[in-house]
């Protein structure tokens, strides 16, 4: 098109009446323009009254007179998109003569090129349709609408009037001046000219509760969806048959996720097509960290540009966090199929959280589940199935996350408790837990107690050690009489049973491990550093891959079952598991090295007494391999404290003896008690880079000599 000249008018204020009424919820002038301003033009053609005129998206008229007026050609212009044109109406047409009759358009910044676009200086032409209500005769005024500069950059948008340029005098040239206008470069037109409305609808949030959530928090804070990292399905990944427990989460199934419970329900409520331009309504997203199906269980996904229409309901499925809140924006939009051009219906925002915790657990065990949001939020871990929650709350204001332990029940039992993001919107995510039972007897008895075997003896070959026994010290007994699983469904394996692994773990305490030397000429002790009044971890001589157990190899020097799990879910509950170990503590009273204390000049001094006394707790414990677990407790269920006493005077030979009152290998309680209060047993302080005690020596611990 060639350029045309352009009128520089005095431009007319609408009245308060017409601004408010263009402003209106529903107009289809832009909110945006609150001066509502039109622009004064040359003489009307006589024959144009505003009895002859109904409501158009552009009116005008020239100084020539045509009648009646010639049809021109419809208009022609690239196809361009996102722009509603609002009416003029008979008021506008009523203008004395002299004055340009004309129309606001109303600009859609967010919406996405078919095909072209208009940057700041693009111009499209229109030569309007015949009639007496659309434009001038043949050889009349034309009209042109070019984007203006500033205001936007195509991201942040600006405001949406265009410039009208008039051509009175039909001479086909123009300065180039843009009168106003501001739309923002890369936004794009609508050819839609000749319409009188445009297409409308309504896209809703649903929440966890099943309602429709507020319309006016739609796009903030908008709606919250869970990363969907949960098993709900309890489905996992074949492919290394020697790793039984590696779990597909749910965001990870490409298919069907039975049980599943996380999605979030979207709904397009309602949809008004174009009154005169035939289309189709689409939703649309960019956000990798959603994805939509049209089933709550992840059955039918979508991809983005799914044609829609009213009634039709989609789940929103959480991928990956939010990085910026109301970031993942989903889009009811309008495609034109005449014109090619997409216009923004409705928009809706949601927010990714993640809550993270242990799905599979022993009973009676304590674990910690968090909620992480973009931003602070007030979030909170309530509604406990199954178990309690503690009554504190811990938040970290760095990383936005709140945690919260809970104590689960003894099971079997599929726990449950619930996450909320923010407290006071209604969005939460209820995750499940599957609670193992490991149940064992109480009873003293042959299944449930501690025997001690007396009395103690020196090594004959390394006199500075003390036997606990010749044989055997210690025997533990205990039956774990049940280990099963919550069946979430009739025949069904009993799930979480091959996450949970049991057995026993011991600690020690050197309370005395010196030898007194009392013929110096200051008499001395000379102690091993392990005597420093802490808990260490004591093992038969396992590995360090099967640390803290005692006997996971199940050793049978050791016992016959210090260690159980089971690699496959049973359907049934495994029954009647005997567990066995033994010890025999060999403890020095001394430095074998140091056994005669060399005094020069005066010759040297054997050693006079061995202080030795060793307190053992020995503990039934449950722990699971579930890699989601926040903290990775062992947990104590049953446990029972057992003495070894070596202490004794040294003869001038060498020769130890018990000490009178001595009491050797001892226990107050011989049998296992329960512990349902999900105490944790600790790795004790390492010594070294060891954090177990099997050979004294071995920990390249040293003696110390100190006065007493």
């Amino acid at each position: 098109m060639s350029p045309r000249n352009v009128l520089k008018p005095a431009r007319a204020r609408l009245s308060v009446a017409e601004a408010e009424e263009r402003n209106a919820p529903n107009s289809l002038y832009s909110p945006l323009d609150p001066l509502g301003e039109l622009l004064p033009l040359a003489d009307a053609p006589a024959w144009l009254s505003a009895a002859e005129v109904a409501p158009s998206v552009i009116t005008v008229t020239g100084p020539e007179a045509v009648t009646p007026p010639p049809a021109v050609e419809p208009f022609r212009g690239p196809a361009t998109e996102g722009v509603t044109a609002a009416p003029a109406t008979a008021t506008d047409l009523s203008a004395p003569p002299g004055d340009l009759l004309a129309a606001d358009i109303l600009w859609d910044p967010a919406a996405v090129p078919v095909e072209g676009s208009v940057s700041d200086t693009d111009m499209v032409a229109a030569e309007p349709e015949a009639g007496p209500s659309d434009a001038a005769a043949a050889g009349g005024p034309g009209v042109a609408f070019e984007a203006a500069k500033g205001g936007g950059d195509g991201a942040d948008g600006g405001q949406t009037e265009p410039a009208l340029l008039a051509d009175p005098d039909g001479t086909g040239e123009s300065d180039g001046e843009v009168v106003e206008g501001d739309i923002g470069e890369g936004y794009a037109l609508t050819s839609s000219w000749s319409s009188t409305g445009a297409a409308s609808g309504d896209l809703d949030i649903i929440t966890s509760g099943g309602a429709e959530y507020d319309e006016a928090k739609e796009l903030n804070p908008g709606g919250w969806v869970a990363v969907n990292n949960d098993n709900d399905n309890y489905n996992f990944d074949t492919s290394d048959k020697a790793i039984t427990t590696k779990q597909i989460f749910d965001l990870d199934d490409t298919g069907k996720v039975d049980r599943e419970n996380d999605l979030v329900g979207i709904l397009v409520k309602a949809t008004t097509p174009h009154p005169t331009n035939p289309g189709k309504f689409t939703l649309e997203w960019t956000s990798s960290k959603i994805m939509l199906y049209r089933s709550a269980d992840k059955d039918m996904p979508v991809q983005t540009g799914v044609v829609v229409a009213a009634n039709d309901k989609f789940y929103v499925e959480g991928r990956a966090m939010t990085g910026v809140p109301a970031d993942e924006k989903i889009t009811l939009g309008w495609v034109d199929d005449k014109t090619k051009g997409r216009g923004v219906v409705d928009t809706v925002a949601f927010n990714v959280y993640e809550v993270r915790g242990a799905m599979n657990v022993p009973g009676y065990s304590n674990h910690t589940y968090s909620i992480r949001t973009p931003d602070a939020r007030v979030s909170t871990i309530d509604t406990v199935i199954g178990g309690k929650a503690d009554p504190t709350t811990v938040v970290n204001p760095t990383t936005f996350t709140t945690s919260r332990d809970i104590l689960w029940d003894g099971g079997p039992i599929l726990g449950k408790y619930k996450a909320t993001p923010v407290v006071g919107e209604p969005f939460w995510s209820d995750r499940e837990v599957n609670v193992v039972r490991v149940e064992f007897t109480t009873a003293a008895g042959p299944n449930n107690r501690l025997t001690l075997n007396n009395f103690p003896s020196q090594d004959p070959v390394n006199q500075a050690r003390i036997l606990s026994h010749a044989t055997v010290a210690m025997t533990a007994d205990l039956r774990v009489t049940t280990i099963d699983g919550p069946p979430v469904t009739a025949g069904g394996v009993m799930r979480g049973v091959k996450f949970i692994e049991m057995g026993f773990i011991q600690h020690v305490k050197a309370e005395k491990m010196n030898g007194v030397y009392r013929d110096l000429l200051v008499p001395q002790r000379l102690r091993h550093e392990l005597q420093d009044g802490q808990y260490y971890l004591d093992t038969s001589i396992e590995p360090v891959s099967n640390r803290p157990w005692y006997n996971k190899s199940n050793d049978p020097r050791f016992g016959t079952r210090g260690y159980f799990r089971t690699t496959t879910d049973p359907v049934n509950a495994i029954v009647d598991t005997d567990f066995n170990i033994t010890d025999t503590p060999r403890v020095e009273g001394t430095d074998p090295d140091q056994f005669d204390i060399v005094l020069d000049p005066l010759g040297e001094d054997r050693v006079d007494y061995f202080n030795i006394f060793m307190d053992f707790t020995l503990t039934f414990v449950a722990h699971t391999l579930d890699t989601t677990a926040i903290s990775n407790p062992y947990t104590e269920r049953a446990q029972v404290f057992w003495q070894f006493d070596g202490s004794g005077p040294v003869d001038k030979q060498g020769k130890w003896s018990m000490a009178d009152g001595s009491s050797g290998n001892t226990s107050l309680i011989p049998r296992f008690r329960a512990t349902v209060s999900g105490r944790t047993v600790a790795v004790p302080v390492a010594l070294g880079n060891n954090a177990w005690v099997a050979d004294w020596r071995a920990q390249n611990l040293d003696w110390v000599l100190e006065d007493l």
